[in-house]
């Protein structure tokens, strides 16, 4: 290692005091550290990038709705209250089924007691 090469780098008061394969051994680590500093500020660029492109979806990007995952989006919930009233009809109307026992009951009285039309 020449000095050159470790003019890159601050080291500390003293350096110069020390064995020459202890000031070999901190200038490697000392390398080593700024590379992988700046290894690590790519990877935690790459790291937001990917992020942000995969919180991408239909709302908020150019992508037709087809290309979103499966992710359940929540419904918005009706802001419409209770009306208070019971569920179902009026009272005496009659659902289709009993229009049916209604038209049976009608066959039954026509044809003089017996059922469906049937003459005997």
């Amino acid at each position: 290692m020449d000095t050159k090469e470790r003019g890159t780098i601050n080291l500390p008061e003293g350096f110069d005091s020390l064995p020459k394969p202890v000031q070999d051994f901190i200038y490697l680590f000392l390398e080593e550290h700024r590379t992988l500093r700046a290894e690590n500020a790519e990877l935690r660029a790459e790291n937001a990038e990917l992020r942000r492109r995969l919180a991408q979806d239909s709302s908020n990007s150019n992508n037709p709705p087809s290309t979103d995952r499966f992710v359940r989006k929540s419904k918005p919930k009706s802001e419409r209250g209770k009306s208070g009233k019971k569920a179902g009809g009026q009272p005496g109307h009659l659902a289709p089924r009993d229009w049916r026992l209604v038209s049976t009951i009608r066959n039954y009285r026509r044809d003089e007691g017996r059922p469906f039309g049937i003459a005997l």
